[in-house]
């Protein structure tokens, strides 16, 4: 019998992807998309697998448009801040926080995350014009082990949460605004640790 962690990795189908708008170019007629797991396949799996007393989910929101889930299994949990750049609604942003969380489980929708998937943008409908075709990582094989957060959005929770405690939340959630949540490359999120590591420095002077 497979474990709860290789249940929850299991291959989703291509209709369970979605392509999320994270990106628009300066014209605001092409699109960068995100390809993720749906909000509803991701809820299912979860039924299916744990029950719906198996796992709980938790939401925080700083200030309007920033969000966090903290998802729950068992005794573990992962967390995701999704900042609004006014490119989808903010129930989508909140769902796609728990999206996120979920990945670090192992429920990820087996595409590659690519940074060009770029396609034509109606800016008046605030629609695609069509989907890309998407590079399907080959022979994924289910998690055996959970997948750790990356070290440095680690940090910045950490950061974040105390800046919370000590009442500084609504400067973090600009920053977190500015950034587009954990920054969108390697460059930028740790441009934004600098920053908030400057408001924590200026709360202990």
């Amino acid at each position: 019998m497979l474990s709860i962690w290789k249940q929850l990795s299991l291959p989703f189908s291509p209709q369970d992807i979605e392509w999320r708008v994270v990106e628009l170019s300066e014209d605001g007629k092409q699109a960068r998309l995100r390809p993720q797991l749906a909000y509803e396949a991701v809820l299912k799996r979860l039924n299916d697998t744990l029950g719906v007393e198996g796992w709980s989910n938790r939401y925080f929101t700083l200030i309007e448009g920033v969000f966090s889930c903290e998802l729950g299994i068992g005794q573990v949990v992962k967390s995701c801040w999704m900042a609004d750049k006014k490119l989808i609604s903010g129930e989508l942003l909140a769902q796609d926080a728990l999206v996120y969380a979920a990945e670090y489980f192992g429920l990820v929708s087996g595409v590659k995350l690519r940074p060009d998937y770029w396609v034509e943008y109606d800016p008046e409908q605030k629609v695609i014009l069509f989907e890309p075709e998407p590079t399907w990582i080959q022979e994924v094989a289910p998690a055996t082990n959970l997948p750790e957060k990356p070290a440095g959005q680690q940090a910045i929770d950490k950061l974040i949460e105390r800046l919370r405690q000590e009442g500084q939340g609504l400067e973090a959630a600009k920053l977190l605004i500015r950034y587009g949540g954990y920054g969108q490359n390697p460059e930028a999120a740790k441009e934004l640790y600098g920053k908030l590591r400057g408001l924590l420095r200026d709360i202990v002077v």
